[in-house]
C-alpha cells in the first residue's frame, strides 16, 4: 500500500491563553510519497516531529493542515479503526493480565463483522466442493443440462404410462425413483469464526517465532519477546501499512540488534508498507530502503540511507548520521583553494572566498607523514581490524577528532603529531551561516 503526504501540517496551540501566537509547529509542510512495500525510517531527535508524523498516518493525531492518502484512498479525515494500520508502541502496551494468545487475539474481536464476511464465504467455498463430490456420486455431471432434459423426460414419461396400460386405479401400486437431494453440511459460523481468527494468532506468532509461548502471560516474558507479541498483535489484522514507534529503546544492544533484523526480515516475508520511527541512526540506516531525516518538524532530507550518508544536504544532516560522528572544522576558502587553519587541503574552484564549516568523516582520513592536515596526537584506540586515532586540532569544533584507520598501520604512529592526506569523497564544505552544502 503506498502512502503518500501532502502538506502535512500539525500545529499544536499554546496553552497560555495570554500568549496565543506561542503555538508549537510539531510538523511543518511535510511531504513525502511512502512506496509500496517498503520500510522508511523517520529519524531524528527527540522533539523532530517524526512520532507526531506516525501517529497523524494512524489516526490518532488530526493534522492541521494537508492531506493523507493510502493508496488513492483519502485517509485524513478517517477514523484509526478503518484505516487498516497495525501500531507498535515504544512501551508494548500489553494487557498484563491476558496470555500472549489473548493479547494477539484482541485487536481480531473488533473485526467480528470483516471476519465473518471471510467465514461465509469460506462456507460457500465448502459447500460448493460439497455439491461437486455430491453431483460426481451421483453421476450428476451438469445439474444446468440435468434441468433442461426436464421437460422432455416427463413428456417421455406420459408416453410411457400410455403404452403400459398404468391408471387412475393401479398408479399407487407403481414405485417411482425419487432424485437424491442435496444438503450441505456446515459447520456453525460461530465455530468457524473461533478457528478462523486462531489460524491468524497462530499465524503471526509463527511469523515473530513466538507460537510457543501463546499460554504465558506478559510477566513471563523477556523484553525482546514482549516486542515480538506487539508486533504480532499488529499484524494479526493483516493491516495494510504497519507503523513501528521506537520498538527497541527499551531493549539492550545486543537485543536490539537481534530485533532489528526480525523487524526487516518480517517486513520483507509480509511485503506491508511500514513505518519505523527511531533517532538511533544506525538502526534506521541497518534496516530502512529509505529514510527521512527531520529537524524541528521539518523535513531535512530524504533517500536511500547510504546516499544520504554519502551526499548529506546540510550540516545537522551530516552530523546525524555516521558513528563515530563526522569531524567539523572552522575553514575557509581562500584564493580557490579550502584552509582548516594554516593547512591547505585542497583546491576548490568556483566557490566565492568565506568562511566555512568543514566536516571529514572518522574512514575518510589516511595515515601520510606527508599530508596536508597536520594534528596533535593524543591517543591510540586498537579496536581489531581498526584502530581509533584521537588528535587534537585548534580548528576542530570539538576538543578531539578521531579517525579510523588500518589497525596493520599501528606502527606508522608515533611521536606528538600525526598527518594525514584526506580522501576527496569523505571531505564537505558546509556554508558558514546558513549550514547548506556547498561541496
Amino acid at each position: 500500500m503506498k502512502v503518500v503526504l501532502q502538506n502535512l501540517t500539525k500545529i499544536f496551540p499554546s496553552r497560555n491563553k495570554k500568549t496565543p501566537e506561542e503555538q508549537v509547529v510539531a510538523v511543518n509542510d511535510f511531504t513525502f510519497e511512502i512506496p509500496d512495500g517498503k520500510l522508511v525510517g523517520l529519524l531524528g531527535p527527540s522533539g523532530c516531529g517524526k512520532s507526531t508524523t506516525l501517529y497523524m498516518i494512524c489516526g490518532l493525531q488530526k493534522p492541521t493542515g494537508g492531506s493523507i492518502f493510502f493508496g488513492e484512498d483519502d485517509v485524513t479525515h478517517l477514523e484509526p479503526e478503518h484505516r487498516g494500520v497495525g501500531l507498535v508502541f515504544q512501551n508494548y502496551a500489553l494487557y498484563p493480565h491476558m496470555t500472549v494468545k489473548q493479547n494477539i487475539l484482541f485487536p481480531l474481536q473488533n473485526m467480528k463483522k470483516e471476519l465473518m464476511k471471510e467465514v461465509d464465504e469460506r462456507r460457500e467455498a465448502m459447500a460448493a466442493e460439497q455439491l461437486a463430490a455430491f453431483n460426481a456420486a451421483n453421476g450428476i455431471e451438469d445439474a444446468a443440462a440435468d434441468a433442461a432434459k426436464v421437460p422432455v423426460e416427463v413428456a417421455a414419461a406420459a408416453e410411457n404410462v400410455a403404452a403400459e396400460g398404468i391408471t387412475a386405479e393401479n398408479a399407487a401400486e407403481v414405485t417411482v425413483a425419487k432424485p437424491p437431494v442435496f444438503r450441505p453440511k456446515l459447520p456453525a459460523r460461530q465455530k468457524m469464526l473461533k478457528e478462523l481468527m486462531l489460524d491468524r494468532a497462530y499465524m503471526a506468532a509463527r511469523l515473530v517465532q513466538i507460537d510457543n509461548l501463546m499460554d504465558r502471560k506478559p510477566s513471563e516474558l523477556s523484553g525482546g519477546q514482549q516486542q515480538r507479541v506487539a508486533i504480532a498483535r499488529a499484524l494479526v489484522k493483516m493491516p495494510r501499512v504497519l507503523l513501528l514507534d521506537e520498538p527497541l529503546s527499551n531493549l539492550d544492544a545486543r537485543l536490539r540488534l537481534q530485533t532489528r533484523e526480525e523487524i526487516r526480515r518480517i517486513q520483507r516475508e509480509t511485503g506491508i508498507t511500514t513505518v519505523f520511527v527511531t533517532h538511533d541512526q544506525e538502526e534506521a540506516m541497518s534496516i530502512s530502503d529509505l529514510i527521512v531525516v527531520m529537524k524541528l518538524g521539518v523535513v531535512q532530507q530524504t533517500g536511500k540511507p547510504q546516499d544520504i550518508y554519502d551526499n548529506p544536504a546540510n550540516l545537522f544532516v551530516a552530523k546525524f548520521l555516521g558513528t563515530p560522528p563526522i569531524n567539523v572544522f572552522d575553514g575557509e576558502v581562500k584564493n580557490g583553494a579550502l584552509y582548516v587553519g594554516e593547512d591547505c587541503l585542497m583546491k576548490l574552484p568556483g566557490i566565492a572566498d568565506q568562511p566555512v564549516h568543514v566536516g571529514i568523516r572518522p574512514e575518510g582520513f589516511v595515515l601520510d607523514k606527508n599530508g596536508p592536515l597536520h594534528m596533535e596526537l593524543v591517543n591510540v584506540e586498537v579496536m581489531g581490524r581498526d584502530m581509533s586515532v584521537i588528535s587534537k586540532n585548534a580548528a576542530a569544533q570539538t576538543p578531539t577528532v578521531r579517525s579510523i584507520i588500518d589497525s596493520d598501520l599501528r606502527s606508522e604512529i608515533g611521536g606528538e603529531t600525526v598527518s594525514f592526506s584526506i580522501k576527496p569523497n569523505k571531505i564537505f564544505v558546509f556554508h558558514k551561516e546558513t549550514e547548506e552544502r556547498l561541496y
